[in-house]
């Protein structure tokens, strides 16, 4: 009786911190977030924040990690939230406020020089590495990776012919040759064939073939130098093509084993890499992510920034600038992050990473049960309290938490328990919806790119879903964040957590980070799935069952407001401007990709004017802004999909298909001049823009 005594006991004390501390694993990013004076924010449930500083030695990067590991038990990545593929969202608007399209770069009409498109970029005037690219008179196309066997050499032994072996492949099989052992053929091996080609554009808009290259990857162009980046993440290579038959290797950048690139960006003359390298407490300093032409790159840990307060963090992420034409490496900037939770954004000026903020599961219990007192004995409450104000790591305030409750629960019956357990899920319930907000937060960085330094941090409520979530814009950063929504289906001891609805903010922070309005609630028990911000509006997109579009009037940082909100069936995860009032969202309804154009020429009452449903399950622009392109001048836009490549007209505000080209694997196309050129794997087709008759078709086909 005894032993089943104390064995109720050890559950109960265990069900106990993880109803209360559960909201760490299910909710990781806790913050008690108090409005200060000049709009400062603070945190009584978390240690306090020191600002961001770097290791002051190599013991204390140690330290920190393994503080990191214990604080991010159970860490759920912003990635794994049940939401689509990250909805990608163009940013396209000029330091003036108004739209500064890609697709527009038409030159005055007396020019001789033909407009020519560029990849449809998160930020104007920041390209972005793609699959395909054109200097106007050039394509680069770099090809899917295709595979083959490669002969293996044969043994040297007298056996009988065999049918059916074509060019030297040998399967894998014994042979029995008289008066010797059996002698094995080996199987052919499997090897990658990666290639990317150059193709010549004439005058008349009809395509050539020309050189290449034997890698493949998404490309940057720096004048006659390309930038590649291999396929598998882990070499970037520059080579001169000032002649293109015979492009040349000038330098490679190796990334180490536990490192991978994460962002590449082309600003002005300048290539600027984001790199990821694991980090462990178990793995020693000095952190090495890459071998350039400048040498191996190697971080000392007191060269490494970290926030002021312990973060679950996982890895390392090094900011480096580069020389694209010598492959040099000019400055470079650490800081710890999450693989699973970290954002990267970059503006023409700065740089921003996130990181997930830690939740103390003790401060927590603390607010829960100064909330729900009479629960448990005034005793156990002041235990708490000095508990909770100990400078002890996270598993020893656990194991300090046990015996505490422990000892509460010891001589209490099971009718008790029982009716304690049942209070205590309720109420839990109640207090995670009443703070809501301050159970999830998230840390920024700001990084100038001058000189790659750090110049403010900040934190919000929530979590942002991807880099297009944030954007800067006058001096000010915007950024949506998803709040709740986690926590049903979680069972301990017999005790379930309730689910507690998500909500959706977007938050405007000044140039220090500190916050300076707020929008709240948008889309309950809903997530984000797509958020882009056009000068002083922006534009969220929720979805469960329906796709509220909602229009945000930005224009006072200090007082942003929801002005206009519309409800229709499915989804849109990509939107992009096509005009000053015209808004295209890509997304999905039911099993087929939709097109969606909204007219908010009236903040206050978006509309739905056109509508299209392909006959796709889907298309890479859902997911990769980079695979969309419109042409303004031409009031058209094309789309791939997995049936072939689409152009549609939106003349009028009708939405028509003026090309479709029938090909599984069409993959991007661009215009030089009026040539519109779609890019496959299997063909390169030429419309003319003004007729869309089709000027030729280049057989690309390998």
């Amino acid at each position: 009786m005894e032993r089943s005594r104390i064995f109720l006991v050890s559950a109960l004390v265990l069900a106990l911190v993880v109803i209360v501390s559960g909201i760490v694993i299910t909710i990781p990013r806790f913050r008690d977030l108090q409005r200060q004076p000049g709009g400062i924010i603070s945190n009584v449930f978390r240690e306090p924040d020191t600002g961001i500083a770097r290791f002051a030695s190599e013991e204390e990067f140690r330290q920190y990690l393994t503080a990191a590991e214990s604080a991010g038990w159970g860490q759920v990545g912003v990635r794994s939230l049940g939401a689509p593929e990250p909805a990608l969202m163009q940013e396209s608007v000029d330091s003036t406020g108004g739209f500064a399209l890609l697709d527009s770069l038409a030159s005055d009409a007396k020019s001789s020089t033909p407009r020519v498109s560029e990849t449809n970029v998160r930020t104007a005037g920041i390209d972005e590495p793609d699959i395909v690219k054109t200097d106007g008179g050039h394509i680069y196309f770099s090809r899917e990776a295709s595979y083959y066997l490669r002969d293996m050499p044969m043994p040297a032994v007298d056996v009988p012919e065999r049918d059916g072996d074509e060019d030297g492949v040998v399967e894998s099989r014994v042979e029995m040759v008289s008066g010797s052992e059996p002698v094995r053929f080996p199987r052919p091996e499997p090897r990658s064939r990666e290639v990317t080609d150059f193709f010549s554009v004439a005058a008349d808009g009809t395509v050539s073939p020309g050189g290449g290259i034997e890698t493949s990857g998404e490309m940057l162009l720096f004048g006659d130098m390309l930038v590649s980046f291999s396929a598998d993440g882990q070499r970037i290579i520059g080579y001169t093509i000032a002649d293109r038959d015979e492009p040349e290797e000038l330098w490679t950048i190796r990334l180490d084993d536990g490192s991978g690139l994460v962002e590449a960006r082309k600003s002005g003359d300048s290539l600027y890499l984001v790199e990821r390298t694991w980090a462990s407490a178990d793995i020693p300093c000095p952190i090495r992510p890459m071998t350039s032409s400048s040498g191996r790159l190697e971080i000392p840990c007191i060269d490494i920034y970290r926030p002021g307060r312990t973060a679950p963090v996982d890895s390392i992420f090094t900011v480096v600038s580069v020389d694209p034409r010598t492959g040099q490496t000019l400055d470079d900037l650490s800081f710890v992050g999450a693989s699973g939770a970290s954002v990267v954004y970059m503006s023409p000026e700065h740089l921003y990473i996130t990181y997930p903020e830690a939740a103390d599961p003790v401060a927590l219990m603390l607010g829960f049960f100064e909330e729900n007192g009479e629960l448990l004995s005034g005793n156990f409450l002041q235990n708490l309290k000095r508990l909770a104000g100990y400078d002890l790591g996270l598993e020893a305030k656990l194991a300090e938490l046990s015996r505490i409750l422990g000892n509460e629960f010891q001589y209490r019956d099971a009718d008790e328990r029982l009716r304690i357990e049942n209070e205590m899920r309720n109420r839990m319930t109640d207090y995670r919806k009443k703070h809501l907000r301050d159970q999830e937060s998230t840390g920024i960085v700001k990084i100038t790119l001058d000189d790659l330094s750090i110049t403010a941090n900040g934190s919000v409520p929530g979590s942002p879903l991807n880099d297009f979530s944030l954007d800067e814009y006058e001096g000010n950063l915007r950024i949506v964040t998803t709040v709740g929504g986690r926590g049903s289906g979680v069972w301990f001891a017999g005790i379930s957590m309730g689910a507690v609805e998500s909500e959706n903010d977007v938050y405007v922070l000044d140039r220090n980070l500190r916050k300076r309005g707020e929008v709240l609630g948008l889309g309950l028990d809903e997530r984000v799935y797509s958020a882009r911000f056009i000068g002083e509006r922006g534009y969220v997109v929720t979805f469960r069952e329906t796709d509220p579009f909602y229009i945000l009037d930005l224009s006072d940082p200090d007082d942003p407001e929801m002005t206009g909100e519309l409800k229709i069936p499915g989804y849109s995860s990509y939107l992009h401007p096509l005009g000053s009032d015209r808004i295209l969202g890509i997304g999905k309804e039911d099993a087929n990709v939709k097109l969606s154009l909204f007219d908010v020429s009236d903040d206050d009452d978006p509309r739905e004017i056109a509508k299209y449903t392909l006959d796709e399950y889907w298309s890479e622009a859902v997911s990769n802004h980079r695979a969309f392109l419109a042409d303004t001048d031409h009031e058209v836009f094309f789309l791939p999909g997995g049936k072939g490549g689409y152009v549609f007209s939106y003349d009028g505000d009708e939405l028509v298909l003026e090309v479709a080209v029938a090909a599984s694997r069409v993959k991007r196309a661009l215009y030089i001049g009026d040539v519109l050129h779609i890019v496959g794997e299997e063909a390169i087709a030429s419309y003319d823009e003004n007729t869309w008759e089709r000027i030729g078709e280049l057989d690309v086909k390998r």
